[in-house]
């Protein structure tokens, strides 16, 4: 690791550095103290660093276990380049030193003299150039070279920097008080995390939480599992989990384990393996393990060693790590005799008892397993799906049945995928393929598969299968996997047309299933089967639910995927907020990454843009081949309408392209209709109201590939928009005619928004103002985007009204809106608008603020590029492209009335103290 890369040793280093580029006016001795893995090496390779490209003399040595009983081998090792140098040295001090090396034929070198021999040899060394001096690992140094270093440090001159490093200090006495302490400390978790970010770049946030947990600051723990990175946690887990060590790590942490006696071995490795075990447990597995008596004492060798502490009640490991290192330098019969111990002496938890006897055997024992199988329930109820998996894997390893191994290895897939965990979901399933399972696991296996990552493809014969396999499933017994079967079906509907005795059919299901029970899921099946017919029910139905009352986000996102489909987006938004939160907790990163796909989409329509695109963002992030191309479709075309919506038409119309040539828009018209309404968005912006028309025009064409049943909803407004400027007013009319026995049926609260918009940009002078003040007074008004709209367009009407001054209060509003929203063209037409009704020309219009001229988005962009940020940094920070940071300055340029990167930062204090003065 270079010097410039070390995190969080900014004032080691610099306490070194000084020590170095004072030398030759005064001398030092640092000891650098810190555990195995803290970056005692790496400080030490920034100080020789340094020392070289001074031009200054340096002389290395590190300590060997191997070479510890030799004397005098780490001080041959440091004055070995220049021992040719000896010859100028007094005859008794150079045979002296020579003996010591065994280059001598005479008796072995005396301490002090070749004490005194190695000061004189290192001052005529930097009479002419200050020198450094560096020994690493000195606690494995040979105790005569420890004692000469100490002496050499004690008189140093003013020409010589003596850095040293060690894991302790008690067992290093004879260094007395010849050098001054620097002790280097554990990285916090902000250092930690960085340090993480710039080695692993692509952990996911579980993998990198997994790790910063298991390094605890350390350095190289942290480094060396960013590389391979651990599945689960030791909390995941009533046991300690096994986690695979390079042997840099099983060194740094275990290093000195074969020199503990057989009992300090034994009780080490009960304590190694067992979890929240109590003293008395450890010792009684350990007495049981080795057959004989044990007491506390045993434990004091590891505790010499400082691998550990121990009280009356609990032994606590020096860090984690130790516990890994000591697992994995055991034979694998020593760790099942340790588990085994365990598991037969712990009497207060079933849980921890079922998985020390399953961690015990090596045998097929179905009674085990069936005992760790009924532990996952509450692992999972805790939140603590990753216990669960290993649990279940376990168990199916210990299946005698085929039909039962399957079996479980298919609940630990589930469990995997919740997690979003898509390599394990797929090592998991290639076992169950080699599996014995029933007709329905087999069925569960597929579902699962295609969930994760297989390609849907609709067609009505595949729904009419799902729908008469959900019935046999509802008919014995198993109504879970009915419901599961009935949601894969409507989601096939949701994605392209199928036909009529199959969406029937589906219906008709989905009926059923809604009469027997209000389930959450069966809600959400029902709303994406049939939300014209049905909304009206869903809509009642999710009225009644206090989404504060419940404790399960996967519940509450089917929830809010019922509320998004009958179009109730003020309800899909509170029980997401608390799906959010739930989610988190648990690490149930698979249902978060869809959750987060369908904020991002509710967030567009009800006003909130930058959480929008936070959402897309870390959807990206947790995302990475774990979702199916379906939610990766949807998210790019959510991503293409916020590029549209802000003006960033390049990238939007880059988006839709990759959306419309996704294998899911081959299959399904959902998400080219969705392609179509961005290029509308992207129409409107370019003025090209004509092509606009057309693009909107074909979602509402049962005809047309593009169609879709619900995501026309979406598109009411902006076909509306375009044809107000293109004369197609008559023609859209007899559109939202058509619509408005929809909305009346179903009862959509998005549909009637967009109706009632729609309504009053196409009326007639005479109508107009009545259908706009009835949208400014409606509960959609409570929308940010969508009151904005509706007041720019009210103000536009206005103004050609002459109505003037009538005009300024709705169009000022909306101004501020959409300039905050980051609408470009909406935000421009309504300061067009303002300026030709006079308003520029009123004292007091502007208020000279910065966020009077900017969006929120732009005005961070802006506060960043002030401070002298690239536009790549800008990015990183707002989790958006450089190439979008660079649309965003060219409208700031002008909106500040300045023309270089250089003047935003004077122009944004002016404007600031501007405003401040008022």
């Amino acid at each position: 690791m270079r010097t410039h890369e070390l995190v969080g040793r900014d004032r080691v280093l610099a306490d070194l550095f000084e020590a170095v580029s004072a030398a030759g006016e005064r001398g030092d001795a640092i000891l650098l103290v810190g555990e195995a893995g803290i970056g005692k090496t790496a400080c030490l390779t920034a100080v020789a660093a340094l020392a070289q490209d001074a031009g200054y003399p340096l002389l290395r040595t590190v300590g060997s276990e191997a070479e510890r009983q030799l004397p005098f081998a780490g001080l041959h090792r440091l004055l070995r380049p220049i021992l040719a140098s000896t010859a100028t040295l007094p005859d008794v001090q150079r045979r002296a030193l020579l003996d010591a090396f065994g280059m001598h034929d005479g008796a072995a070198g005396d301490r002090f003299v070749v004490s005194i021999a190695t000061v004189n040899l290192l001052s005529q060394m930097s009479a002419r150039h200050p020198l450094v001096i560096i020994a690493d690992d000195v606690q494995w140094l040979d105790e005569q070279t420890r004692h000469v270093l100490a002496f050499v440090a004690r008189r140093l001159g003013t020409r010589v920097v003596f850095v040293a490093a060690a894991t302790s200090l008690p067992q290093l006495r004879e260094l007395g008080d010849g050098f001054r302490e620097l002790r280097l400390n554990r990285l916090d978790v902000a250092e930690a995390h960085r340090l993480l970010t710039r080695l692993a770049p692509g952990l996911d946030p579980g993998q990198r939480q997994a790790v910063a947990d298991l390094a605890r600051g350390n350095p190289l723990a942290l480094i060396e599992l960013a590389a391979a990175p651990p599945t689960l946690t030791t909390k995941d887990c009533p046991i300690p989990a096994r986690i695979s060590l390079s042997p840099q790590l099983e060194r740094a942490f275990a290093g000195r384990h074969h020199e503990l006696p057989q009992s300090g071995r034994d009780v080490l490795l009960v304590a190694a393996v067992a979890s929240d075990a109590s003293l008395p447990e450890i010792l009684a597995a350990t007495a049981r393990m080795s057959g004989g008596r044990v007491g506390p004492e045993v434990l004091e060798p590891a505790q010499q060693l400082g691998l550990l502490s121990f009280d009356e009640n609990q032994v606590i490991f020096s860090h984690p790590l130790v516990k890994a290192a000591v697992v994995q330098k055991e034979s694998i019969s020593r760790r099942q005799s340790a588990h085994r111990a365990l598991g037969a002496v712990i009497t207060v938890s079933s849980l921890r008892r079922a998985w020390h006897r399953a961690f015990g055997t090596s045998s097929y024992d179905d009674v085990i397993a069936a005992e760790l199988e009924a532990t996952t329930a509450a692992s999972i109820k805790s939140g603590r799906a990753g216990a669960a998996i290993l649990a279940l894997e376990r168990a199916a390893q210990l299946s005698v049945s085929p039909a039962e191994r399957g079996r479980r290895l298919l609940l630990a897939a589930r469990q995997a995928a919740r997690l979003g965990r898509p390599d394990e979901v797929d090592r998991l399933l290639q076992g169950v393929v080699n599996s014995e399972l029933s007709e329905f696991d087999r069925v569960r296996a597929e579902l699962l598969h295609e969930n994760v990552g297989g390609v849907v493809i609709t067609d009505s014969l595949r729904v009419t299968h799902l729908c008469a396999l959900a019935r046999r499933a509802t008919a014995e017994g198993e109504r879970s996997l009915a419901v599961e079967l009935a949601d894969a079906a409507v989601r096939r509907r949701c994605a392209a047309p199928v036909e009529a005795p199959a969406l029937a059919d589906m219906i008709s299901l989905a009926q059923g299933l809604w009469r027997g029970s209000s389930e959450a899921r069966c809600v959400a099946v029902l709303a994406l089967a049939d939300p014209v017919a049905h909304g009206r029910e869903v809509i009642s139905a999710l009225e009644a639910v206090d989404e504060r009352g419940i404790t399960d986000g996967e519940e509450l996102s089917a929830y809010a995927v019922a509320a998004r489909a009958v179009g109730d987006y003020t309800a899909a938004v509170r029980f997401l907020d608390r799906a959010e939160v739930l989610l988190r907790e648990r690490g149930l990163l698979g249902p978060l990454a869809r959750a987060l796909c369908v904020v991002a989409d509710l967030q567009l329509e009800v006003g909130d843009w930058d959480r929008a695109a936070a959402a897309l963002a870390e959807f990206a992030r947790l995302s990475v081949a774990s979702m199916s191309v379906s939610h990766r479709a949807a998210a790019m075309a959510t991503t293409a309408k916020i590029a549209a919506l802000r003006g960033e038409t390049a990238a939007a119309l880059e988006l839709v392209s990759d959306t419309e040539h996704s294998p899911a828009a081959r299959s399904g018209s959902r998400y080219l209709a969705r392609a179509q309404i961005v290029r509308g968005i992207v129409g409107i912006s370019a003025d090209k109201h004509g092509e606009t028309y057309a693009a909107l025009r074909r979602v509402f064409d049962p005809m047309d590939p593009s169609h879709h049943f619900r995501e026309q909803f979406d598109a009411v407004s902006y076909l509306a928009e375009a044809a107000a400027h293109t004369g197609q007013q008559a023609q859209a009319r007899k559109m939202l005619d058509d619509l408005q026995l929809v909305a009346d049926r179903s009862g959509s609260p998005l549909l009637q928004m967009h109706l009632a918009y729609g309504r009053a940009v196409l009326a007639s002078d005479d109508t107009a103002e009545k259908l706009f003040l009835a949208c400014l007074a409606s509960e959609a008004a409570s929308l940010p985007w969508q009151r904005a709209r509706v007041q720019l367009a009210y103000g536009r009407w206005l103004r050609r009204q002459q109505r003037v001054s009538q005009s300024r209060e709705p169009l000022r509003s909306a101004l501020t809106t959409l300039q905050r929203l980051g609408a470009v063209k909406w935000a421009a037409e309504a300061l067009d608008e303002l300026e030709a009704s006079g308003a520029a020309d009123e004292p007091g219009s502007n208020t000279g603020s910065p966020h009077s001229l900017l969006s929120v988005q732009e005005s961070k962009v802006a506060r960043l590029a002030s401070q002298g940020m690239s536009n790549r940094e800008i990015g990183q920070q707002l989790y958006i492209s450089p190439r979008t940071v660079s649309s965003h300055l060219y409208r700031i340029f002008p909106k500040l009335g300045i023309s270089t990167r250089g003047q935003i930062a004077a122009r944004l204090d002016e404007l600031y103290l501007h405003s401040d003065s008022r």
